[in-house]
């Protein structure tokens, strides 16, 4: 047999959770795609792999910063190659180059 102390707190509960609900609703956003995202996006419906589009847009989302995120750590690690190959220099400064000296360098040859 349920108490009614037990029941009081079930309706409690009950109505704090329709509260948050209520309260914590997911974004929603418009966004406008072109007839070719679209379709893509259809057809990934259609393998059954995603439930929505929502789904497919997200997933796409997740591979869109991903890419960014490799972007970034190539370009950090470029920047230190960089920064390794001026600094085996040894304190040697490289030549400038005289684009006219050059020139007349190859015409004389």
């Amino acid at each position: 047999m349920v108490s009614l102390r037990g029941l009081i707190l079930y309706s409690n509960l009950c109505y704090f959770l329709l509260f948050l609900v209520e309260r914590i609703k997911p974004n929603n956003m418009n966004i406008s795609i072109t007839p070719e995202l679209e379709a893509l996006i259809d057809k990934k419906l259609k393998t059954g792999m995603y439930n929505s589009a929502s789904e497919v847009v997200r997933e796409g989302l997740r591979l869109l910063k991903e890419h960014d995120e490799i972007k970034e750590l190539r370009l950090r690690e470029l920047k230190k190659e960089i920064q390794k190959g001026y600094d085996s220099a040894g304190g040697n400064t490289a030549k400038e180059w005289n684009l006219d000296q050059l020139k007349e360098k190859i015409r004389s040859r």
